[in-house]
C-alpha cells in the first residue's frame, strides 16, 4: 500500500504513556562515565549483532548496522543546518527550550492512552496463569504445555522494526534531517569529526540489548573477503592514474582520477604506516611501484594479511571483527570512537577506519528511534565501487526510502527523479521526498514567481504593504521620541508620562510588526512548500503504483535547531510547526502504527482466544475412553500437511515455468537484439570513455559524462518487458497461497464432521461446542500465519526483481559479464578498445543455450524457487512450521480428551486451581477485547 502524503497525518491531542514510547532519559549520572576507561566497553547481545542480508546472512529485527556522519563534501556547502546544530554546548543535553515531548502523537489507535491498559489487562491474565501453574510444576505434560503457552503470552509480541534509508547527494542535509527528526542535536554529527565517517552507512536505532548508558556504538569491520576487495579497489585507483595515464582523458577526467589516486595512496599509507614498506610516503610509493605489474597478487596478499593481523584482537561476530562502546553523552561517545575512526591522528599507529564497514548507534529516549531504524547512507554521488555495492545491499534491507534534496532545486534534481523512478514501484510507493532548506531564498522574486504559477499570494502583498506602512510609523515615532529625549528643558510629570506612553506605543508597534513579518514569511514558505509538493507529485506520481500519491515533506532544520536551542536568527524565525519537522516526525511515527496495532490485535483476539479455549477444554472435560480411531481422525490435518505443501510447490513451479520463465524465453531474441543495439551506440563514445566504463565494470560517470550503467542498458528490454508477466506471476502465487490456506482450514473444520460420520456414538460424548470454538480460534491463528508472511515474502521478491533489473554484484546479468570486463581490463596496447568491444559483442551474441539472457531466466527461476521454499517450509518462521504448530496444538487438545492414563493428583490440583479462576480470566479477556475495539472505533481506518 502506498505511503500517504504527509498532509494526511492527523495529530492526536493526547500523549501516550511512557510504556508505548519512553521519554528521553535524563536521569543518568554522567559523572559515572569514564571517557576512555576500559569499563566503558560493553558486549551487546548476539541478537543485536546479526547483520543484514550480505551474502547468505538474513536480517533480524535487531540487526546491527552502520555509521556515518555528514557525507563527503557536505562541509563545503554553506548550510544553516550546520551552524544551527553547533549551537548547543557539547555536553549540554538538558538545555533544550523545545523538545518533541511537547508534541502530540499522530492520530493512530496504537498511540491512544488506553492502549497500555489493554496490554496490562492481557498480560495480567497470562501472569496469573503462570503463577498458578508454577505452583504445580510436577503436574505432568498437560500442566507443562499450558504453562508454556501462558509464558508465551506474558509479553505483547514485538514487530519487525521498520528500516528507513535516507538517500541523497552530499551536502543536501541528510544528517541535519536525522538530527531534527530524532530531536537530538548533533546525533548524526557526533561521529563526523573526521573523514572516517563521511563515507560509511550509519544506522541509528533503539538501545542495544544490555546497553546501560544513553548512547552506544558498535563498529563493524569488513570480513576477510571484504577487506581484500577494498584493497584491490584502492590499488586499482592508485595505479590507474600513476601508471596507466591515458592521453585521451579530458581535464575533468584527469582531475577525478588524480583525486582518487591520491585518496587511495593516503589511505594505504595511513593503514600500513607501522609497517616498514609503508613507514614513509617514499617507501610506500616505492613498494607500490615495484608491484605494479605483479600479476601474482603478492602485494595484495601481503596487505591483506597485515589487515587481518590488525583486527585479530577484535571480537568476531558472524565472521566480522567488531568492537562496541557506550557513554553518557554524545561528546563522550565521540571521544571514545574518534581514536578508532582516525579522527584523532597518530603519526605512528595505523588508522583502522578504512576497514570499517559500518557503524550502528544505539540511542535511548528518541520517539522515532524507539519505533524504527534510520539509516544515513553515503552520498549517492559516491563513485567508490565497494561503498556503492554496500549501499545497494542496504537498500534491499529497508522498508522505506526517503530521498533528501534542497527545496531550491528538488524539482529538477536528477537524483530525486532517479531514486523515485528506480524504487517507487519496487517499494510499492513506500518512498518519500524530503526537501530541506524550506526557509531559504524567501524574497520578492520568489513571491512573484509563485504568483505567476497561479498560487494565491495576495495575503503576502497585503501584509507586505502593511509592514511597509508600519515601518514608516515606527521610524516617525522613534524620531519623535529621540527629539523629546534630547530636549534640555526640565520635563514635567505630564510630559514624562507622554514620553513613556510613546515609548510603550513604539514597543507595541515593533512587536506587532514582528508578528506580521513572521506571518508574511511563513505564508511564502508554506506557499512554496505546496507548490514544490504539487510539482513533485505531478512529475513523479507516474513512477509509483497506480493510485499512489508521492509523500513529500518540506522542512527547515536550521530553524528547528534554533527553536530547540532557544536561539534567535537573523530575520524571521519559523514556528516549530512551520519548520515541518513535527509533521515529519508524526509521519514517521504513523508508519509502524498499523503493524504494531495488528500484532496487538492478534495477541488479544487470536492468541488469548486459542489459549483460553484450550484451557476451557482441559479444566471442564471428563476424559473419554481412549479410541485410537478417534485420534487418527483428529490427526488428519497433520497427516495431510506435507502433501498439501508439496502440491503447493508443484503448483508454484508450474506457474513459474508456464508464466514468467516462459515469457522470458519468448523474449530472448528481442533482449539480445536490444543489447547489441545498445553496444553499437557505445561504440560512438570516445575510446578513453569506453576504457573507463570497462574498468568500472560498466559503471562510470564524470561531470561531463552523466552516471549510467551499461549493464542495466543491456537488459533494458527485460526491465521494460517484465512488468506484465511479473504481475501475472504475483497473482498466480497469491491465488495458490489462498488455495492452500483454504484447504488447510477445511482439514481442521472436517475433523468433527468426520468423527460424527465414522463414530456417531463416540462423537456424542465429545464437547463438540467447545471443540468447535477451539477449531475456529485456530482458524484465526492460521489466517495470521499466512497474513504475516505476505510482506516478508513480497520484500524478498522485490529484492529478487532488483537482481534482474538493477546493476550490482548480485545482478544476474552483471555476474555473467563480469569476467569479460575483467579480461578486458587486463588487456593493454594498441587496439585495446576495439578488442574490448569485440569481447563484449561476443558475450552478448552467444547462442541461446549459453546466452547471458538465458542465464538470467535460469538464475531467476532458482532464486524464486529457493525463496518460495524458505518462506513456505524451510525457514524457522516459515508458513509450514507455523501451521504445523497450530495442528499439533489442536491434536493435543483431542489427545487430552481421549487420555489413557490416570490423572495424577498434582495435575488434578493444577487443573482444578485453573478451573476456579478461569471464569474471571475469560471475563478479563472480554473486557480487554471490548477496550481494544473501543479504541479502534475512535480512529478512522
Amino acid at each position: 500500500m502506498a505511503t500517504p502524503p504527509l498532509d494526511d497525518v492527523e495529530m492526536d491531542d493526547t500523549s501516550p504513556p511512557p510504556s508505548i514510547l519512553g521519554k528521553r532519559t535524563r536521569e543518568y549520572d554522567e559523572d559515572s562515565d569514564g571517557d576512555n576507561d576500559e569499563d566503558t566497553l560493553f558486549i551487546p547481545d548476539e541478537k543485536d549483532m546479526s547483520l543484514v542480508v550480505y551474502g547468505t546472512k538474513s536480517a533480524r529485527d535487531d540487526d546491527i548496522l552502520d555509521a556515518d556522519g555528514e557525507d563527503e563534501g557536505e562541509a563545503d556547502m554553506v548550510d544553516d543546518e550546520e551552524s544551527a546544530d553547533g549551537a548547543l554546548d557539547e555536553d549540554d543535553d538538558d538545555q533544550d527550550v523545545y523538545t518533541e515531548l511537547t508534541e502530540s502523537y499522530p492520530g493512530c489507535a496504537i498511540y491512544d492512552r488506553a492502549i497500555p491498559a489493554v496490554k496490562a489487562q492481557l498480560t495480567d491474565i497470562s501472569k496469573t496463569v503462570v503463577a498458578l501453574l508454577q505452583a504445580h510444576g510436577d503436574g505432568g505434560k498437560h500442566v507443562e504445555s499450558h504453562l508454556s503457552a501462558a509464558k508465551a503470552l506474558e509479553e505483547v509480541p514485538s514487530t519487525k522494526r521498520l528500516r528507513v534509508a535516507l538517500i541523497g547527494n552530499a551536502g543536501v542535509g541528510k544528517s541535519s534531517t536525522l538530527n531534527a527528526i530524532t530531536d537530538i542535536a548533533k546525533l548524526a554529527k557526533s561521529l563526523a569529526s573526521g573523514m572516517s565517517c563521511t563515507n560509511l552507512p550509519t544506522e541509528y536505532r533503539n538501545p542495544f540489548t544490555d546497553q546501560a548508558k544513553p548512547y552506544a556504538a558498535i563498529i563493524r569491520y569488513h570480513d576477510s573477503n571484504g577487506i581484500r576487495r577494498l584493497l584491490a579497489d584502492y590499488t586499482k585507483d592508485y595505479y590507474l592514474f600513476e601508471f596507466e595515464f591515458d592521453e585521451g582523458w579530458d581535464e575533468e577526467t584527469c582531475q577525478m582520477f588524480n583525486k582518487r589516486s591520491k585518496t587511495a595512496f593516503n589511505t594505504l599509507h595511513m593503514l600500513f604506516r607501522d609497517i616498514e614498506e609503508f613507514s614513509t610516503r617514499e617507501a610506500a610509493e616505492e613498494y607500490l611501484q615495484k608491484h605494479h605489474m605483479d600479476r601474482s597478487g603478492q602485494a595484495l596478499d601481503f596487505m591483506h594479511r597485515a589487515c587481518l593481523e590488525m583486527l585479530q584482537t577484535k571480537r568476531n561476530i558472524d565472521g566480522e571483527p567488531s568492537e562496541s562502546y557506550q557513554a553518557a553523552s554524545l561528546a563522550k561517545l565521540s571521544k571514545q570512537i574518534d581514536p578508532v575512526m582516525g579522527s584523532i591522528s597518530s603519526s605512528d599507529q595505523p588508522a583502522l577506519w578504512p576497514l570499517v564497514k559500518h557503524i550502528s548507534i544505539g540511542v535511548q529516549g528518541s520517539r522515532v528511534l524507539d519505533v524504527m531504524t534510520l539509516i544515513d547512507l553515503p552520498g549517492s554521488s559516491d563513485n567508490n565501487e565497494s561503498r556503492a555495492e554496500l549501499v545497494k545491499e542496504y537498500i534491499k534491507t529497508c522498508d522505506y526510502i526517503w530521498v533528501v534534496a534542497p527545496i531550491s532545486r528538488v524539482i529538477d534534481d536528477g537524483t530525486t527523479f532517479n531514486m523515485v523512478h528506480r524504487y517507487g514501484k519496487l517499494f510499492r510507493g513506500r518512498i518519500m521526498v524530503v526537501t530541506t532548506h524550506s526557509d531559504a531564498d524567501i524574497d520578492s522574486k520568489l513571491v512573484a514567481h509563485l504568483r505567476d504559477q497561479g498560487l494565491d499570494v495576495q495575503r503576502w502583498y497585503e501584509l507586505n504593504n502593511k509592514c511597509k506602512e508600519e515601518v514608516k510609523k515606527i521610524r516617525q515615532l522613534d524620531e519623535e521620541n529621540k527629539r523629546a529625549r534630547r530636549k534640555k528643558s526640565r520635563q514635567t510629570k505630564l510630559t514624562m508620562l507622554d514620553t513613556q506612553g510613546k515609548e510603550d506605543e513604539l514597543t507595541a508597534r515593533r512587536k506587532a510588526l514582528r508578528i506580521d513579518e513572521l506571518l508574511r514569511f511563513e505564508i511564502i514558505v508554506q506557499a512554496r512548500n505546496r507548490y514544490v509538493t504539487d510539482q513533485l507529485r505531478l512529475m513523479l506520481d507516474g513512477h509509483l503504483p497506480k493510485g499512489a500519491t508521492l509523500a513529500v515533506s518540506c522542512i527547515s532544520t536550521s530553524h528547528y535547531a534554533a527553536i530547540k536551542a532557544g536561539r534567535s536568527l537573523h530575520g524571521c524565525r519559523l514556528s516549530a510547526k512551520g519548520t515541518g519537522v513535527p509533521a515529519l516526525r508524526a509521519h514517521a511515527l504513523a508508519l509502524p502504527a498499523p503493524g504494531v496495532l495488528q500484532a496487538l490485535e492478534q495477541y488479544c483476539f487470536e492468541g488469548f482466544n486459542v489459549f483460553l479455549k484450550n484451557a476451557q477444554l482441559w479444566v471442564k472435560t471428563t476424559n473419554l475412553d481412549r479410541r485410537a480411531e478417534l485420534l487418527e481422525l483428529a490427526k488428519v490435518p497433520l497427516k495431510n500437511l506435507h502433501g498439501r505443501f508439496e502440491l503447493r510447490v508443484v503448483t508454484f513451479r508450474d506457474g513459474l515455468k508456464n508464466g514468467l520463465v516462459n515469457a522470458l524465453h519468448q523474449h530472448f531474441d528481442v533482449a539480445r537484439e536490444t543489447a547489441l543495439k545498445v553496444l553499437n551506440q557505445k561504440r560512438k563514445k570516445h575510446p578513453s570513455t569506453i576504457r573507463a566504463f570497462v574498468r568500472k565494470h560498466g559503471n562510470h560517470s564524470t561531470k561531463l559524462c552523466p552516471k549510467e550503467s551499461w549493464n542495466e542498458q543491456f537488459v533494458k528490454s527485460i526491465t521494460g518487458f517484465i512488468d506484465q508477466p511479473w504481475e501475472a506471476f504475483e497473482t498466480h502465487r497469491t491465488q495458490s497461497m489462498d488455495q492452500l490456506k483454504d484447504a488447510l482450514i477445511q482439514d481442521m473444520r472436517n475433523i468433527l464432521p468426520e468423527i460424527a460420520k465414522e463414530h456417531p456414538l463416540s462423537s456424542k460424548a465429545l464437547p463438540t461446542a467447545r471443540l468447535t470454538g477451539l477449531i475456529e480460534a485456530q482458524v484465526g491463528a492460521l489466517n495470521n500465519v499466512f497474513g504475516n508472511n505476505l510482506y516478508p515474502y513480497s520484500q524478498d521478491l522485490r529484492n529478487i526483481r532488483m537482481d534482474v533489473t538493477q546493476d550490482s554484484n548480485k545482478n544476474y546479468f552483471s555476474r555473467t559479464i563480469l569476467p569479460v570486463y575483467e579480461e578486458c581490463d587486463l588487456d593493454k596496447g594498441s587496439g585495446v578498445v576495439q578488442r574490448c568491444l569485440a569481447k563484449l559483442e561476443a558475450h552478448l551474441s552467444k547462442p541461446r543455450s549459453e546466452s547471458p539472457f538465458t542465464k538470467i531466466a535460469r538464475s531467476l527461476t532458482v532464486a524464486l524457487i529457493k525463496n518460495n521454499a524458505m518462506h513456505m517450509s524451510t525457514a524457522e518462521d516459515s508458513v509450514k512450521k507455523g501451521v504445523e504448530t497450530i495442528f499439533e496444538s489442536l491434536y493435543a487438545a483431542f489427545d487430552r480428551l481421549i487420555e489413557v492414563t490416570v490423572e495424577e493428583p498434582e495435575e488434578r490440583a493444577a487443573r482444578e486451581a485453573l478451573q476456579n479462576v478461569l471464569g474471571s480470566l475469560e471475563k478479563a479477556h472480554r473486557v480487554a477485547k471490548d477496550m481494544l475495539k473501543g479504541v479502534k472505533g475512535r480512529y478512522p481506518e
